[in-house]
């Protein structure tokens, strides 16, 4: 097979190294695609091996140590195509090898160990540039100080390095020569502390170590010599073989040279520190290839069962799940290698009739929003980033009304918006992402509600109609409306409610009483489930009385006055002002029937009246529209008026209370007088039978009570025919 290695994800683009019989052993590319799956340059051209090694994205570009048959084994660098793929330094001149490796990002710097022929094997930076590339120390100037095990701990370097005084200890740089220093001789003098296993866990470094007093052990450090402390004591064996961080917390095997490897936790304490049993029983588990993927711990094992498989365990319970492989049974495949690639658990396997193939798990995205109730028809969808991913699936089922997809959408950024309105509802959304090796398992179903709530629209505070319309705008994907509405004066909660409204509207069926009401409404969804309620809308109704008597002029000096009662009203007041004097002719207030007789006579003359109704809760109606009266009967032309081309117009007039006749006069302005004089009419209208010239005219009318009481005249009314 091709044996694809040193998987490693820059900007989407996964690296890797590969085998085929025409350029052998050389850098290859991919995106995912069997067309977009390519070598990227045939380093040392023909069948010689270039031998890239080292794989490592620093900034978006590919690093890596590989010889052309020229230069020896220096420095490389590639952007994925053949003219990107270059030498970055010929470290050690002509065919020797400097040998860059372990070639580390910190920060945005490559580090790494090389040799240039002259220091010894030394620390050494690149920023990607021949003159970027230096030696930054040459830690033992007598030979080489040897880096071993490069890691980055919060932007800065850690490693191990050799020297005639100090032995094999723990050292840290900052890029610079100066900032280049031994952090701690664990084991003092000459000889070597043995360090290994340096591995970053949330800024603290944890590493193997001996010293003269306990031997070898676990410790940790945060780059100062007081912080470089052990453990454990109990740990006395130099063979934990792996190390890992998963979820803040340090994960490593250990061994007994032989057959067994077990896994172990710590969390930087002793009493944190403790073996995980994975397969109970088991005596030769062969835990090996730990990797962080996805907030799990990756590694290879055999339950002696099924072999050699991949295994995710949750580092919160402990428990280990194994991966099955493209719908193979268990027992199907072995496991070879395995690795992380920007969130992508990718492992080579080997299965009877494939042989070693690449394989991959997608981490899978989580979804961040929306809240799991929204008001907002068009939901911004969003979820955590998965690097390496091309782009995402967005799947989208309606819960409520049983449409499975609801929607779908394909897009390359971490949200999304819909275009249309989603209605009411419950809805069950997945998220996936799309990379180089595949797709990710779908997200867990992720259900929110859109409960949006209607507005009610304005409407004036103080109502004068005890029946007021109330109206709210729509809301996709509702069936009905729910009506809530509270009596606030009388403390009486769903004074009404109605939830099976279909329109967007709603007047009462009977008079509100007086008082103060607040309502709201909420959409009602296909599941009659409701939404959010509405903003609550207040309103007064002030619904004044309607006059049903005593509206008239009348010859009575103590007339009686009625009124429409108003429903919430528990009294009532009256008030009469004269026209001519303005003064207040009669005011009365707790008036508990709906009508009053006045009992001291009133002088003739206009009058004006108003009445009002008072609540429970004192709340107070408007007053009634002003109604004029006359006392002593004078009535009131209200037609004709103005011009008219009709020759026999109707004349009306106001009804007198108490009359049993009226009279009319009619002049013609600048003719003769009296053109029409009628004295026994018994209704408040007359049509005249003989046409009237055109011309301008004057009339007036007057009652006669069945006493023969003569009101006074109206007042003059002008109009003329055309």
């Amino acid at each position: 097979g091709s044996v694809p290695r040193q998987l490693t994800n820059v900007n989407g683009l996964l690296f890797f190294t590969a085998f085929d019989s025409t350029s052998g052993l050389e850098l290859w590319v991919s995106d995912g695609t069997y067309g977009g799956t390519m070598l990227v340059k045939d380093i040392r051209p023909g069948a010689g091996y270039s031998y890239p090694s080292d794989l490592v994205n620093v900034g978006g570009t590919l690093f890596f140590s590989a010889t052309d048959g020229n230069s020896g084994r220096e420095l490389w660098k590639s952007d994925g195509t053949t003219a990107g793929t270059v030498l970055v330094k010929d470290i050690l001149p002509g065919t020797g090898n400097s040998s860059p490796a372990e070639l580390t990002n910190v920060n945005g710097t490559l580090f790494f160990r090389a040799n240039d022929g002259t220091s010894g094997s030394e620390l050494w930076k690149s920023d990607g540039t021949t003159s970027g590339t230096v030696r930054i120390r040459d830690i033992e100037p007598a030979g080489s100080s040897d880096p071993r095990q490069l890691t980055n701990v919060n932007g800065v370097l850690m490693f191990r390095a050799i020297t005639a005084a100090e032995g094999a200890e723990l050292w840290t740089s900052d890029g610079t020569a100066g900032g280049t220093v031994l952090v701690r001789d664990i084991n003092e003098g000459t000889a070597s502390s043995g360090i290994d296993h340096l591995t970053n866990v949330n800024g603290t470094l944890f590493f193997t170590a001996r010293d003269s007093a306990s031997g070898t052990g676990l410790w940790r450090s945060n780059g100062s010599a007081g912080s470089t402390t052990r453990v454990g004591s109990e740990f006395n064996t130099s063979t934990q073989d792996e190390f890992v961080e998963v979820a803040g917390r340090l994960f490593f095997t250990k061994g007994n040279g032989i057959s067994m490897a077990t896994l172990w936790t710590s969390d930087g304490t002793s009493a944190g520190t403790s073996s995980v049993e994975i397969f109970p029983g088991s005596t030769t588990p062969q835990i090996h290839q730990l990797t962080s993927f996805n907030g799990k711990l990756a590694f290879a094992a055999s339950d002696g069962i099924h072999g050699t498989e991949v295994w995710l365990l949750d580092p919160t319970t402990l428990a280990a799940e194994p991966i099955t492989l493209g719908g193979r049974a268990r027992g199907q495949y072995e496991t070879v290698a395995l690795a992380l690639s920007d969130q992508q658990l990718v492992f080579t396997a080997r299965t009877s009739d494939a042989g070693v193939q690449l394989y991959g798990v997608v981490a899978t995205p989580g979804l961040l929003t929306p809240t799991p109730v929204t008001q907002s028809q068009r939901p911004k969808i969003t979820w955590t980033q998965v690097p390496a991913a091309i782009d995402y699936e967005v799947w989208v089922n309606n819960q409520t009304t049983g449409a499975a997809p609801f929607q779908t959408a394909t897009v390359s950024a971490t949200s999304w918006t819909p275009s249309s309105d989603f209605g009411l509802g419950l809805f069950n959304v997945w998220v996936r992402a799309r990379t180089a090796i595949g797709y990710s398992t779908w997200s867990p179903q992720f259900n929110f509600r859109i409960a949006t709530r209607p507005k009610i629209d304005p409407i004036n505070r103080f109502q004068v109609s005890a029946r007021p319309k109330l109206t709210w705008d729509a809301v996709p994907g509702a069936v009905a409306y729910d009506l809530w509405v509270d009596d606030q004066s009388g403390g009486i909660r769903q004074y009404i409610r109605t939830s099976s409204l279909t329109d967007t509207s709603f007047v009462p069926g009977t008079d509100l009483p007086l008082g103060t009401y607040r309502a709201w409404v909420r959409a009602i969804d296909t599941a009659e489930v409701g939404g959010a309620w509405s903003a609550g809308q207040e309103f007064v109704i002030v619904t004044p009385p309607t006059l049903t008597a005593g509206g008239n002029s009348t010859f009575d000096r103590t007339p009686t006055l009625a009124w429409k009662s108003v429903a919430g009203a528990t009294e009532y007041e009256l008030f009469i002002r004269n026209r001519l004097t303005g003064g207040t002719a009669l005011y009365e207030q707790h008036l508990a029937a709906a009508n009053f007789t006045v009992s001291t006579a009133l002088t003739d003359g206009p009058y004006r009246v108003w009445v009002l109704a008072v609540g429970a809760n004192n709340t107070r109606s408007y007053w009634t529209d002003p109604v004029d009266i006359y006392v002593g009967g004078r009535t009131e032309v209200t037609t004709p008026t103005g011009t008219t081309s009709d020759t026999t117009p109707n004349f009306r007039w106001k009804s007198v209370n108490g009359a049993a006749h009226y009279q009319l006069w009619v002049d013609r302005t600048g003719g003769p007088a009296q053109i029409l004089f009628e004295q026994q009419l018994f209704s408040t209208s007359f049509t005249p039978t003989v046409p009237l010239p055109t011309g301008n005219y004057r009339v007036w009318v007057r009652a006669i009570s069945a006493a023969d009481e003569m009101a006074p005249w109206s007042l003059v009314v002008e109009f003329a025919v055309v």
